[in-house]
């Protein structure tokens, strides 16, 4: 069954059927953006009635709107929270993605301003078979389904500003220290 987004536009309402079965993440992405008003003022350039629109940039330049770079990373790799040593590839490597994504974010501050920023990610301990041999150490609250850790991730990404940028952030929207 598909789903309806209705976009208004001073030329009428335009109704987007979604194929969620097909296409399932760019799908809800749509209708998320959508019911946020991120596609308002919108300058469509292309139109074929009854098949596609195909819009611009939300800003009606064409040069683009904002953008944030995510890397997933995870707490291990700060300096900082570090209390228990040991993984030591693994804290240098994610200690090491932080670090590029600080690098990156400076990049983009020079070259994109205010319209780019990069950050990193701390999912937490998502139950993946990539982390099963760690599940009976990490209490049960503490053991996000991969949805769960999508969508908080999501919400931190929406809720990050300039002032964030070059950062690493775990799922609840915390900033995890260098």
């Amino acid at each position: 069954m598909a789903e309806t987004v209705v976009l208004e536009t001073s030329m009428g309402n335009i109704t987007c059927e979604l194929y969620t079965t097909h296409a399932p993440r760019t799908c809800q992405n749509f209708s998320t953006l959508a019911s946020r008003n991120y596609y308002n003022r919108t300058v469509f350039h292309r139109i074929i009635p009854d098949f596609m629109v195909q819009g611009g940039d939300p800003t009606g330049t064409g040069r683009g709107g904002a953008t944030i770079w995510a890397t997933m990373s995870a707490r291990v790799g700060s300096i900082t929270d570090n209390r228990l040593g040991g993984w030591y590839s693994y804290r240098a490597s994610k200690a090491a993605v932080n670090q590029i994504i600080k690098t990156f974010d400076n990049h983009l501050r020079t070259s994109a301003g205010e319209k780019a920023l990069a950050v990193s990610l701390h999912p937490g301990t998502v139950k993946t078979g990539l982390s099963e041999e760690f599940w009976g150490n990490v209490k049960g609250e503490k053991l996000f389904s991969a949805e769960f850790s999508a969508e908080k991730l999501m919400e931190v990404l929406c809720g990050r500003t300039v002032e964030d940028r070059g950062k690493c952030w775990d799922w609840k929207g915390d900033e995890v220290p260098p």
